[in-house]
């Protein structure tokens, strides 16, 4: 199938995941309603799984405890601004870029250090295009049992490719 290759092959067989008539039988675990979104200042303490868009206005690397390295972005919407952390995934500083429009799901809690509420991003997606928001946003989406390496959105783009596939074979 176009775009799995060796090493991504290798984390679906982790799932149970090897051929498309798997990936067509791959059922969510879950839904997600993407349909309303919250504004940042409407977000509160202790959400498990806040989800919200707004535009990246800041990102910084530091590296604590040797190895590991905490991104920090600062996330910002009409209604106000939050701090965004991801731990230990430094190639994001490639990934990310200022000005870029994000959506975001995360936990929100309250930081100590900055005494202000800040989310530690459990999943995020770029929507700067129309065709990206409409792809993640204002939807109910599948929420899939994954392994380490593999990405939500990457599943549902395989997913909807082996649908898409299997229905034009079908077709012929």
């Amino acid at each position: 199938m176009k775009g799995v290759g060796p090493r991504l092959g290798s984390k679906m067989a982790k799932i149970g995941v090897r051929t498309i008539k798997d990936l067509i039988c791959f059922f969510p675990r879950a839904y997600e309603d993407r349909r309303q979104l919250l504004r940042i200042r409407d977000l509160k303490e202790d959400m498990p799984a806040a989800i919200f868009v707004g535009t990246l206005v800041n990102i910084v690397e530091r590296k604590v405890k040797g190895n590991l390295s905490l991104i920090e972005g600062l996330l910002r919407d009409q209604s106000g601004q939050i701090k965004l952390i991801w731990f230990n995934q430094p190639y994001l500083m490639k990934a990310l870029k200022i000005n870029q429009r994000l959506f975001i799901k995360g936990k929100i809690e309250w930081g100590h250090y900055h005494h202000a509420k800040q989310c530690q991003v459990l999943e995020y997606e770029n929507i700067s295009t129309e065709e990206q928001y409409k792809k993640h946003i204002g939807k109910i989406v599948p929420v899939y049992s994954l392994t380490e390496g593999l990405y939500q959105s990457q599943i549902r783009q395989l997913v909807s490719d082996a649908y898409k596939m299997n229905l034009h074979q079908q077709m012929k």
